[in-house]
């Protein structure tokens, strides 16, 4: 994991997308932005972008529903576990404007809970 912090208009997103460019690296590049302060919302755009990075997968992730709140821990890891099945190895995961999220915003914690699912290969 890797975090690349820089004030803005410093080339943090060019730096990345040209070093994925030049190595030709599968990636899942997510636009972060406010609107991802809520889980729901995270999910849903997270999931339509896997669909992109890995267009053979069919089955959609799952989304945040009213069902899955009381047990969001599990709806986490689960998901992530499943967005990385998804990516070919070796592959990179952005998020590109991380910054957007006010800092009490349950996108945190989901996050770093998500990566713990980062599969050792």
């Amino acid at each position: 994991m890797i975090w690349i912090a820089g004030p803005p208009g410093c080339g943090k997103t060019t730096l990345v997308s040209s070093y994925l460019d030049a190595r030709k690296l599968p990636c899942l590049w997510y636009q972060v932005d406010p609107g991802d302060a809520d889980p729901a919302t995270l999910f849903y755009y997270l999931g339509l972008t896997a669909r992109e990075a890995a267009p053979r997968k069919r089955k959609p992730l799952p989304l945040l529903t009213p069902e899955y709140r009381q047990g969001m821990s599990a709806f986490i890891l689960r998901y992530f576990e499943d967005l990385f099945a998804r990516l070919k190895i070796p592959s990179i995961v952005v998020f590109d404007n991380y910054q957007e999220i006010p800092e009490d915003a349950p996108f945190h914690e989901i996050i770093i809970n998500g990566l713990s699912r980062i599969p050792e290969r």
